[in-house]
C-alpha cells in the first residue's frame, strides 16, 4: 500500500472529510488506496493557521483546538486517490448547478497557484487507531506488517 505524508493541520482536515484535494507542486499517475499520514514535523506557520478562520473554525467543530493535540507520526486515514489535475484545471470547474467545484473553504486548505496539481481522494476513512509511521517524502510503500495493522482496521464491505 502507498502512504502520502501531509502537514498539520492538512492531515486532520483530510481525514475528517474537511478537504478533498491534497495539492502538490508534482503530478502522481498513481490511482488507488492511500494511507495518509501526519507528519511529525510541525512548522510554527502552520500550527498559527489553526487560530484562523477558516481551519479554527472547521478543527474547532470536531473537537481540534489547540495544536499540540493534532497528531503527529501516524496513519490517520485511508483514502482512494482518483485523480490528479492541474489546479488551473481544477480552478475552473462548474458542477451542472452552476456552483464551483472548489468550494472558498477547499480553495483556503491548499494552494492552487498555476504549475501545481490537485491530487483527488474519495472515500477517507479515519483509522479508529491511529498506527506510527516513520514518513518520507512523495508517495511511499508501507511494510507489510504495517498495511495488516490497516486492514485490521477496515471493515472489507466499507471498501467493496
Amino acid at each position: 500500500m502507498k502512504a502520502l505524508c501531509l502537514t498539520q493541520p492538512w492531515a486532520t482536515l483530510m481525514a475528517i472529510g474537511a478537504k478533498q484535494y491534497e495539492t502538490r507542486s508534482w503530478r502522481t499517475r498513481y490511482h488507488g488506496l492511500v494511507a495518509l499520514c501526519a507528519a511529525k514535523n510541525f512548522p510554527r506557520a502552520c500550527r498559527d493557521l489553526i487560530h484562523e478562520d477558516p481551519f479554527r473554525q472547521v478543527l474547532g467543530a470536531t473537537g481540534w483546538h489547540e495544536p499540540k493535540a493534532l497528531p503527529r507520526g501516524v496513519i490517520l486515514a485511508v483514502g482512494f486517490l482518483s485523480g490528479c489535475d492541474p489546479t488551473d484545471q481544477i480552478s475552473v470547474l462548474r458542477r451542472a448547478d452552476g456552483s464551483l467545484v472548489l468550494s472558498d473553504q477547499e480553495r483556503a486548505f491548499g494552494d492552487y497557484s498555476p504549475g501545481r496539481w490537485a491530487w483527488l481522494f474519495h472515500r477517507v476513512m479515519v483509522l479508529a487507531r491511529p498506527l506510527p509511521v516513520v514518513g518520507s517524502l512523495g508517495l511511499f510503500d508501507l511494510p507489510s506488517h504495517t498495511v495488516e495493522a490497516i486492514v485490521d482496521q477496515i471493515p472489507q464491505t466499507r471498501f467493496a
